[in-house]
């Protein structure tokens, strides 16, 4: 579904997705009802069928991205898991570890 035509559905939409109340949401789309009213209107927005498929369907997204975040995050942490540190240092007759580093004593 693309944008919405009404820019400010798209705002309370977005608002919504992003986590905030539907009073706040309402207001972060520039309408300026108060307390109840807001409360009010933000629900009827919500059920507005348009609106509700367009929050659907941001949610879904941000959900694909996180899950593809944490599949690069579990990926990456496997990686570190099975590193073996001598394929970045070695130990010395000394028992003590260097590298390449300068600054290290033990350089070699």
């Amino acid at each position: 579904m693309p944008v919405l035509k009404n820019p400010r559905h798209e705002l309370f939409a977005l608002g919504i997705v992003q986590g905030k109340s539907g009073r706040a949401a309402y207001h972060a789309a520039g309408y300026k009802a108060k307390d109840a009213t807001a409360d009010a209107s933000a629900s009827v927005l919500i059920r507005n069928h348009k609106v509700a498929e367009r929050i659907a369907e941001l949610q879904n997204r941000v959900s694909e991205r996180a899950e593809v975040k944490i599949v690069e995050i579990v990926g990456t942490l496997a990686t570190v898991l099975r590193a073996n540190m001598l394929d970045y240092m070695r130990i010395g007759p000394d028992g003590l570890p260097y590298g390449t580093s300068k600054g290290d004593p033990h350089t070699k």
